[in-house]
């Protein structure tokens, strides 16, 4: 079964953050290999409440804002899942989200 390394940038997004992830735990299900956060050197609480709040989650803390693009290459350097879910701190997952995305991105690499 395939499996989804999920990589989110943030900054400064510790209430949407937070969201995001609860959203990932409830849908994830056994899709989600692996969750990582890209802290693009955020002055909020954001990087201490990922690592309070989500443990499973692996957080990668920049001392500098990298942007969005070098934020999310530092995520994929790091991601070892068979696909790639690049998702903005402020979404909500909803249900089968996953589910589609693999069914999807398996139909065609095949």
């Amino acid at each position: 079964m395939s499996k989804i390394s999920v990589i989110i940038v943030s900054w400064n997004a510790c209430g949407y953050l937070r969201d995001c992830l609860n959203s990932i735990r409830q849908t994830g299900g056994g899709l989600v290999h692996e969750v990582i956060v890209v802290d693009n050197a955020s002055s909020d609480e954001s990087p201490d409440m990922v690592a309070q709040e989500f443990p499973e989650v692996v957080l990668i803390r920049s001392r500098e804002n990298l942007g969005f693009a070098r934020a999310n290459n530092l995520g994929i350097k790091r991601a070892s899942g068979s696909f790639l879910a690049l998702v903005n701190s402020d979404v909500l997952v909803h249900s089968n989200c996953f589910q589609e995305l693999v069914a999807q991105l398996e139909a065609h690499t095949e």
